[in-house]
């Protein structure tokens, strides 16, 4: 049986001599581990597409431990489009991804915050993207703060509020004082 996906190559790493296991963000199935038979051979059609930070489409085989990647065309390559310093950048926020995140957890917002930063950085190099990253993770997570209302009434925030990380959020002067 096999079935197709989109999805953001994180990471590798090496099995044997021609190898690799791929953990995968995938549009349709969360993160996913895969294994890529033979794609460190030189003749190997698949390896140039299964890169990290390449946006491809893939066709996987069931396997009985790992399913196996036996076809990659690459969408984007978010690699060749970096300068240096945002492929450190891409590449720290790909691993952050990949330790936050279960396996075979889909979730779309994960999914468009990833695209979204890796596109935004072939563009340009924002100071906050990275603080906007992670926010946004923590957010979809559930470990955000809330920023807009009072986290004790739900009131619209005024001007003046004291931020409480205990209580997850920002508090009105009229709760903390009551």
């Amino acid at each position: 049986m096999t079935y197709k996906t989109e999805g953001i190559i994180l990471k590798y790493i090496d099995l044997g001599e021609t190898s690799r296991l791929l953990t995968i963000y995938t549009k349709d199935f969360g993160k996913i581990l895969a294994q890529a038979k033979g794609v460190k051979k030189s003749s190997s059609r698949l390896a140039g597409h299964l890169e990290p930070l390449t946006y491809s489409k893939l066709t996987f085989a069931k396997g009985r431990n790992l399913d196996i990647i036996i076809d990659s065309f690459t969408l984007v390559n978010f690699l060749a489009k970096l300068p240096l310093e945002r492929r450190i950048i891409s590449l720290k926020l790909a691993y952050l991804m990949d330790q936050a995140v279960q396996t075979n957890e889909k979730d779309l917002n994960l999914w468009q915050l990833l695209f979204f930063t890796f596109s935004y950085l072939a563009k340009t190099n924002h100071p906050l993207i990275v603080s906007f990253f992670r926010l946004q993770l923590l957010k979809i997570l559930g470990f955000g703060l809330e920023l807009e209302r009072c986290v004790s009434c739900g009131k619209p925030l005024p001007r003046e509020a004291k931020l409480i990380i205990d209580s997850g959020g920002v508090v009105c002067n009229k709760c903390l004082d009551g």
